[in-house]
């Protein structure tokens, strides 16, 4: 008898084998249960690990068969917002998984669980911590719900994900001065989504801006949404890494000419205007300058709050001499 209870111990006195398996194989679950869920989860919706012993099905998980392991999402990938580590031991789904659980799916969740620590570790670089909608004043409330429901939703932005608990920066970083906020939100709106440059050279200039000022998240964000336009992706490859890219079309070399020009030297040449208002008339180097100016301020933003990239990502800019 130890500490007032029976144990199972052999004759010399010490713990069995098997009861000490047994105690080995609680204390790897208590691990794991405390650290799969790390960065990936919000409120029931999180990416996980599943391999059932049957076929399983009822209480929102998929099916899965014996032997197979796959790395499945609960609900749609919107849920997932990095920064909300909650974990429900209680659930359907932990109770199926403790359960299924074995020793080839505990290698596989301890390489999701580490992956999911390096995300959560990004997050606590950020200096502007996540604000849930259930936390938010009424004006921030009023600001955020108007984000949601505005354009920058439409596009796919890990940062405003229609029916999560909250929105990323830069958006989270401008809740802290709710007026200011507003008044951006209809700024950016404008410039982003009402500009008259075409969206090929609008996001190539925030290509330009971003790198920069090596606005890592801006790239990211953007990246995808130049491509998408049609820009080449070998020249948002040279883009990144520092160099005038060669193969530009013409309207795009103009773009990076007034672009580069404006931010190192903090002006623009006679020839370098005059190209601009031949291509895009008078508007439409105002909205050069003005998309221009407005990442700025968001480049500055993000990078003052160390927005992670989503998931732990590696940082997609190099550092530049």
């Amino acid at each position: 008898m130890r500490n007032g209870r029976v144990v199972n111990t052999t004759d010399d006195g010490h713990l069995s084998g098997a009861r000490k398996r047994e105690r080995k194989r609680s204390s790897d679950e208590r691990a794991i249960n405390n650290c799969f869920h790390l960065g990936f989860s919000l409120k029931k919706n999180f990416w996980y690990v599943a391999r059932s012993r049957s076929a399983t099905s009822g209480a929102g998980l998929p099916r899965t068969h014996r032997g197979n392991e796959q790395l499945l999402p609960m609900s749609a990938r919107k849920a997932i917002i990095p920064g909300h580590c909650l974990y429900n031991p209680h659930s359907a789904f932990e109770r199926t998984r403790r359960t299924s659980m074995n020793r080839k799916t505990w290698i596989g969740a301890s390489l999701i669980a580490g992956l999911a620590g390096s995300a959560c570790a990004q997050e606590d670089m950020r200096r502007f911590k996540l604000t849930p909608l259930s936390e938010m004043t009424p004006a921030q409330r009023a600001y955020a719900d108007a984000v949601m429901a505005g354009p920058v939703a439409a596009t796919g932005s890990a940062a405003v994900v229609p029916g999560a608990s909250t929105i990323g920066s830069p958006f989270n970083v401008y809740l802290r001065s709710p007026v200011l906020a507003e008044r951006l939100r209809q700024l950016g709106e404008q410039i982003r989504f009402k500009s008259s440059l075409p969206e090929r050279l609008k996001e190539f200039a925030i290509l330009v801006t971003a790198r920069h000022w090596t606005a890592q998240y801006e790239w990211y964000a953007h990246h995808r949404l130049a491509l998408k336009a049609g820009l080449s992706p070998a020249v948002a490859d040279e883009l990144a890494q520092g160099r005038r890219p060669a193969g530009m079309q013409e309207d795009e070399t103009i773009i990076y000419n007034f672009s580069h020009e404006l931010h190192n030297q903090h002006a623009v040449s006679d020839v370098t205007f005059k190209a601009a208002v031949e291509k895009f008339g008078e508007q439409g180097v105002v909205d050069l300058i003005a998309v221009n100016g407005y990442y700025v301020l968001v480049s500055m933003i993000l990078n003052v709050d160390r927005t992670p990239i989503p998931g732990g990502a590696k940082p997609p800019l190099p550092l530049l001499k």
